[in-house]
């Protein structure tokens, strides 16, 4: 008994730790957790999946400040520019399968656990590549 009660602390510092933004993503494609539910007014526009992606599940790693990989969601030129200085390109108006974005949105490389994408959350990012990623 006394080792359970050691073990369920180090099992769940070990959870927390790779639920961590860049822990490693090279596990399984599927999501650990089962995926969010999308908000009733997510649409595919840019100002909605900011509002609603961008802003509560990217922030904390992909922010002015962070630049997790170079990447930067703070604002739609911010996106462009990581586009720009990335080396893949981040966004690729019109085609969300060579969007670096989407694929690791569809991937599920991207948010890691806890924040992880629902399918319609994902659908909306492609739809709003496909439909020319536009600042609206």
């Amino acid at each position: 008994m006394r080792h359970v009660r050691g073990l369920i602390p180090s099992l769940a510092a070990g959870a927390l730790f790779l639920s961590a933004c860049g822990g490693n993503t090279s596990q399984s494609s599927a999501p650990a957790e089962p995926a969010s539910t999308p908000p009733a007014t997510l649409t595919a526009t840019y100002s909605s999946i900011q509002k609603n992606i961008f802003q509560p599940k990217c922030m904390n790693c992909h922010s002015s400040g962070t630049k997790s990989a170079g990447i930067d969601l703070t604002s739609y030129a911010s996106l462009i520019q990581s586009a720009q200085t990335h080396g893949d390109p981040v966004v690729v108006p019109g085609d969300p399968k060579s969007s670096h974005l989407y694929m690791a949105l569809d991937s599920h490389e991207m948010p890691p656990a806890p924040d992880q994408l629902s399918d319609v959350e994902i659908k909306t990012v492609g739809t709003w590549i496909t439909q020319g990623a536009k600042e609206n």
